[in-house]
């Protein structure tokens, strides 16, 4: 009976944790709120909205974004895991800066990212191909906030393909440890966004 209830109160913190994750950073409206990228994936099994606020303009905060990919800029999160253990780039190079769809950021093991949507200094959305059914979508949106900063708001979308199961995986275990990545990636960004 105490391993029943260790197991319930053990599933019921993760699930807290899953919805939390979902929503770091955010206003009220937000998660609910329609994205850039939201109709290439009408029935995710995961979708997580995350935001930030830097104190840098839209325009300039676009081009941290748009110049991410391996052998590029890096991913501004944890280098050791996505990035070869090579350090993010500090720097803005004009030649990495995504300024149109159709372009590749480029792949590691197996998985690739197309550039699908982008508009300068307001929004940018990938297609990440693994290769199988799994699919994903990361939209960010840029808005002004005040007179000189940007709220970025991040929506990572995915399904499986493959029915109810493996969609729970998708949520409840990829989904947390996309949390651990994008909201570092959205700290990297800021950091070096706000330093410039």
């Amino acid at each position: 009976m105490k391993r029943l209830a260790a197991f319930g109160l053990a599933a019921g913190a993760w699930a807290w944790l899953v919805r939390v994750s979902e929503r770091w950073g955010t206003l009220p409206h937000e998660p609910s709120r329609p994205m850039p990228g939201d109709e290439l994936i009408p029935e995710p099994a995961l979708s997580a909205t995350r935001a930030i606020v830097i104190a840098t303009p839209p325009d300039e905060v676009y081009r941290w974004f748009a110049q991410m990919g391996p052998g590029r800029a890096g991913w501004y999160s944890y280098d050791w895991i996505d990035n070869r253990g090579i350090e993010s780039a500090r720097e803005i190079n004009p030649e990495w800066v995504i300024t149109e769809p159709g372009t590749s950021m480029g792949g590691m093991a197996g998985i690739g990212f197309e550039v699908v949507d982008a508009i300068p200094g307001r929004q940018l959305v990938l297609v990440v191909a693994t290769g199988s059914t799994l699919a994903f979508t990361m939209a960010y949106l840029l808005e002004r906030w005040g007179e000189d900063a940007t709220r970025v708001i991040v929506r990572v979308r995915g399904a499986s393909g493959r029915g109810r199961l493996s969609d729970a995986f998708v949520r409840h275990l990829l989904g947390p440890g996309d949390f651990v990545m994008v909201r570092r990636q959205l700290l990297g960004v800021r950091e070096r966004a706000e330093r410039r």
